[in-house]
C-alpha cells in the first residue's frame, strides 16, 4: 500500500494520521520480534554481574518448576493408562 493511495477525505488532518500510521507499520514490521545481541549487551551492562546471577537463578527456578510440573503430568497420564 502506497502512502499516496489513501483515499480518505482530509478532515482535521486524518489523512496525515493515516499516512503516518501506514508508514510506521511498514517500518516497524521489519523489526517486529527482534531481540538480538545489542539488546543483551545493554541488559548485561545495566544489571552487572550480581544482577545477571540473580536473573539466571530465577530463570532456573522457573525451568525447574516447569520440568517438575511436566513430570507430574506425564506420571499421572502413565498411571491413568494402566
Amino acid at each position: 500500500m502506497s502512502l499516496y493511495s489513501v483515499n480518505l477525505p482530509c478532515h482535521y488532518g486524518l489523512c496525515l494520521l493515516q499516512a503516518l500510521t501506514t508508514s510506521y507499520s511498514a517500518i516497524y514490521g521489519l523489526y517486529h520480534g527482534f531481540v538480538g545481541v545489542p539488546h543483551f549487551k545493554s541488559i548485561c551492562r545495566l544489571l552487572g554481574y550480581q544482577g545477571i546471577a540473580v536473573v539466571i537463578e530465577e530463570l532456573l527456578k522457573i525451568v525447574q518448576a516447569l520440568v517438575n510440573t511436566s513430570a507430574l503430568i506425564i506420571e499421572s497420564l502413565n498411571n491413568f493408562e494402566k
